[in-house]
Order: C-alpha cells, then sequence, then structure tokens
C-alpha cells in the first residue's frame, strides 16, 4: 500500500483472495484493482480488511471482461479498512 496505488491482474485463471496490502496505508489512499477474467468466470474473496462501502464486494468475476474495482482507506471510527466506493465492469 505504501507504494503501489493499482493492481494490475491480466488474466485470472484461479480463484482470487485478495489479503490485507503490506504498507501503512493513511485516511483517504485509494487502491484500485483492475481484474481481466480467463475464458472461465472466477470466484474472488477478500479478507477483512476490506469491506463494502455503498458497492458490495464482489464474488466472481465475469468471463473474458475487465472489471476495475475502486477502494479508498477508512479510518473514520476506528474502521481502518479499505472501503469499496465503485466498482465498474465492462459491456
Amino acid at each position: 500500500a505504501d507504494t503501489t496505488d493499482v493492481y494490475d491482474i491480466t488474466s485470472m485463471t484461479e480463484t482470487g483472495f485478495f489479503d490485507t496490502p503490506s504498507g501503512t496505508p493513511v485516511d483517504g489512499q485509494k487502491l484500485i484493482i483492475r481484474m481481466l477474467g480467463s475464458a472461465a468466470a472466477r470466484n474472488v474473496s477478500f479478507t477483512g480488511s476490506y469491506t463494502a462501502g455503498g458497492v458490495a464486494l464482489p464474488i466472481s468475476l465475469t468471463q473474458s471482461k475487465t472489471t476495475h474495482l475502486g477502494f479508498m482507506y477508512n479510518t473514520s471510527n476506528s474502521l481502518n479498512r479499505w472501503m469499496l466506493i465503485a466498482k465498474a465492469e465492462q459491456s
């Protein structure tokens, strides 16, 4: 989280699991995860350091489509999590 703001997965061929990013994020810091599903739909899951924020965390990727997830680190009320604030999937 200290050196990377965009994480790009060019072709997910396995189930995706997103662990807590290393580093020390600050309140309001942004993280974008860009994922391209392979020739089959893929399941994804997240640790407890990620939370929904008006947009539900995805549980799968659409076959051969790019999905962007926009997170913002939120320390309000001691939440201290990456909150998903935007999701866009290729049409």
